[in-house]
């Protein structure tokens, strides 16, 4: 699980409001680690781990709404992809409808 480490490392070294590039990609990145190695091992722990990260990814203060509208709908996506429609739009419906979200008017949550 070195890899989870690197990924583990990365997030809390940079500051993603000086970071150049997306940020985002690096939390989805982590995300998506888990959910292929829950289907290479069957493990649906991994799929657990994965919601753990986007969930926490949520909490970041990106520099732009961009990249929070991409760990939301990338976090859905990955619930679409594994038959969890219902979850997908929960997320989704959160996202927009919260009173203090700065994505109600984000067209890509839409």
């Amino acid at each position: 699980m070195v890899e989870s480490q690197v990924y583990s490392r990365a997030i809390s070294t940079i500051d993603p409001q000086n970071a150049i590039g997306n940020y985002a990609e690096i939390w989805i990145s982590f995300a998506k680690y888990f959910e292929n190695l829950g289907k290479l091992e069957g493990d649906s722990g991994s799929l657990e781990n994965a919601n753990h990260i986007f969930s926490k990814a949520t909490q970041v203060a990106f520099k732009t709404n961009e990249e929070k509208s991409l760990i939301i709908t990338s976090w859905a996506e990955m619930h679409c992809r594994h038959n969890n429609i219902d979850s997908a739009i929960k997320i989704l419906k959160y996202a927009t409808e919260s009173k203090n979200s700065q994505l109600n008017y984000n067209l890509r949550c839409w």
